[in-house]
């Protein structure tokens, strides 16, 4: 038993110290073709990054073995919660020091393919086990644990914030913004790029003066951390921030925008400032402008401390003013700035409006019988999903694709049932579906379509990645009536509750009434997310394995946190896991497979005829069917759909 324990240990250190790495960059090395972005060029930072990458995650590992009486391992983990030594100042300094090395290596070896495609994989992938899986696991292996890491969220109590809550804020609202909006700037733009500014505006000559109101947003901003006092009003800040990070840098990697500034001469000490900020800056990194959102952000927090609320806000809108008159943004990038801030300030009430709304949803059965037919209303956005689908992918793919895509459609409804048969199929339900079954469906219909007819499966594989998340958002909807996909249990506000009887939840779980993790709801707005960004990549001319394998390694990465989340009785658990955590590990492999095949695939141009409105009918009306049509007084198989 002792050598056996032995050997599991070693085979694990050996997967993921050795293997991983190598993998790692076979996987950088392989997928270089298809990746084509800028990268630093700074040996010096790589090697730094690279250093301090490699030293974070050995002190990590040894503090790991020698104070928790374990290993770093989660096959065989500590048997006690460490705080001291690195841990004592943040929760995940392995996982961090190991993406600062990927980044750091990329960097030092100025691959394109490490930095972009690898390391955000990575640091996502890390992301996903965490929450997907060691929070949990750590929760029941050693009970509810406070984090006393120096460097996190400051607490939500009334005491008095100290130096480390400060600190916290600044690294993680300021110092993550500088880095993550110093990457779109590496970005920059290209020819495909489109200028923010209308024409009018270009006539429009340069204020020189006012830079000095567009400079004084980083004192300003800065400046707002160090006057509350308490831990809590900290706390709003800091997750306010971040959410402002990520929202903002989202919508400029989403939308192919840029502004270039507006020309002029310098003159004096002002117009040679903004000429240096202009030469540090980047015309990608406009639209929605970062100096209106934080400018508002200050103004809407000092506003909360102090009085004479109105004062703050006139000097956030001289700050947007100043945007447009030194000729750095245009009008659309100021006003898209605004509205971003309205989002985040009312970010609450959109999300509580949200989960009402899809509560409205997920209670909506409705059925109508026809002597031993029966319609439900839910097939409905499962129909309307596969005419939306259809069109996408045929659009994208050309004429000589459509009956194709029409077979691959019916393949993928068909695998979809036969899967969720053998997985969760039973006396009460007989014809369930499931989203990998039809996943398989779609992959084995265009290799078969490929080898059969010679058409390019590449083409189609992209094609159907960029349909996908649209087609799995009406997916979600019809689980959110049925019931199925459903969350477990959660104490706060943030649930949905299901009443109608023949939902799975009241059926089934027993979870009547009682506030659940709207997973479906996660679910729709990851699928969001990854529509945005692989219609934004595809607009830039990506390969098209290249965006078919980011949308499996985005899904799987999602995927496999959502499951955390879930309370589905009937899901099975191998190994620890749930049985749909390892089918989205699969995918995230299969998908970084997919970003090493190079092709000369030549993308047609996007179609719209009354072909495909016929063959996008048929489909819709053929999914419609099997999901939505169904006779709930036979006993045989596939006939009931609840």
């Amino acid at each position: 038993m002792a050598l056996r324990a032995l050997t599991g240990k070693a085979l694990y250190a050996l997967l993921f110290n050795l293997l991983l790495p190598g993998l790692l960059i076979l996987w950088a090395i392989a997928s270089s073709p298809n990746v084509s972005l800028p990268v630093f060029k700074s040996p010096a930072l790589g090697m730094i990054l690279l250093i301090m990458g490699i030293i974070l995650v050995i002190w990590g590992m040894i503090n790991l073995v020698y104070w928790g009486n374990g290993l770093p391992m989660n096959a065989y983990p500590p048997k006690k919660f460490v705080d001291r030594g690195i841990f004592k100042y943040f929760p995940h300094p392995i996982y961090t020091g190991a993406v600062i090395s990927v980044a750091g290596a990329s960097i030092l070896l100025e691959s394109a393919s490490g930095f972009w495609l690898v390391t955000p994989i990575f640091a996502l992938g890390c992301m996903a086990l965490v929450y997907g899986f060691e929070k949990e696991d750590m929760k029941k292996r050693l009970g509810e644990i406070k984090n006393n890491c120096l460097i996190k969220l400051p607490e939500n109590s009334e005491e008095m914030a100290g130096f480390w809550d400060y600190a916290s804020v600044y690294l993680l609202v300021f110092v993550l913004w500088f880095v993550l909006y110093e990457m779109i700037c590496l970005i920059g733009t290209n020819h495909r790029s489109i200028s923010t500014f209308m024409n009018f505006e270009y006539s429009v000559p340069v204020i020189q003066w006012t830079e000095i109101f567009y400079v004084i947003t980083y004192p300003f901003v800065l400046f707002v951390p160090l006057t509350f006092r308490r831990k809590k009003d900290l706390r709003k800040l800091c997750i306010t921030g971040m959410i402002t990070t990520f929202s903002g840098i989202f919508l400029q990697l989403a939308f192919p925008f840029m502004a270039p500034p507006r020309p002029y001469v310098a003159k004096g000490l002002w117009g040679n400032l903004l000429e240096f900020e202009r030469e540090m800056d980047s015309a990608a990194a406009a639209f929605p402008s970062f100096h209106v959102i934080w400018a508002f952000i200050g103004a809407y927090f000092l506003s909360i401390r102090f009085s004479k609320k109105v004062l703050w806000y006139i000097i956030a809108i001289i700050i947007s003013a100043s945007c447009f008159t030194t000729g750095m943004h245009s009008l659309a990038d100021i006003i898209s700035g605004y509205l971003t801030f309205l989002f985040i300030i009312n970010i609450k009430k959109v999300a509580l409006a949200a989960l009402a709304f899809f509560e409205v949803i997920a209670n909506s059965w409705h059925e109508w019988n026809f002597g031993k037919v029966r319609i439900l209303n839910h097939g409905i956005y499962v129909g309307i999903g596969a005419v939306v689908g259809y069109l996408i992918i045929s659009s994208l793919s050309g004429e000589r694709y459509f009956l194709s895509i029409f077979y691959i459609s019916v393949l993928i409804v068909v695998s979809a049932g036969l899967w969720a048969q053998m997985i969760e199929g039973s006396p009460k339900l007989s014809r369930p579906y499931g989203f990998y079954g039809g996943l398989v469906g779609a992959i084995v219909g265009i290799v078969l379509t490929s080898w059969l007819t010679g058409q390019e499966p590449g083409l189609l594989l992209g094609s159907f990645a960029i349909a996908a998340p649209w087609i799995q958002i009406s997916g979600r909807l019809r689980c959110l009536i049925q019931g199925c996909c459903h969350g477990r249990e959660i104490h706060s506000e943030y649930g949905i509750k299901f009443h109608h009887p023949k939902s799975r939840v009241c059926r089934l779980a027993g979870l009547a009434n009682k506030p659940l993790h709207a997973t479906q709801l996660y679910s729709i707005l990851s699928n969001m997310l990854i529509g945005v960004l692989l219609i934004r990549i595809s607009y830039e001319n990506a390969a098209p394995e290249l965006i078919a394998g980011i949308y499996l390694m985005l899904n799987g990465l999602s995927r496999f946190v959502e499951e955390s989340y879930r309370g589905e009785p009937q899901t099975p658990i191998v190994g620890g896991l749930r049985l749909y955590q390892w089918l989205a590990l699969a995918s995230l492999i299969t998908g970084a497979y997919l970003t090493t095949i190079t092709s000369n695939t030549i993308r047609p141009e996007i179609t719209f005829t009354a072909s495909q409105i016929l063959y996008s009918v048929a489909i819709g009306a053929l999914t419609f069917f099997a999901m939505g049509v169904d006779f709930p007084k036979s006993n045989k198989r596939f006939a009931r759909l609840a």
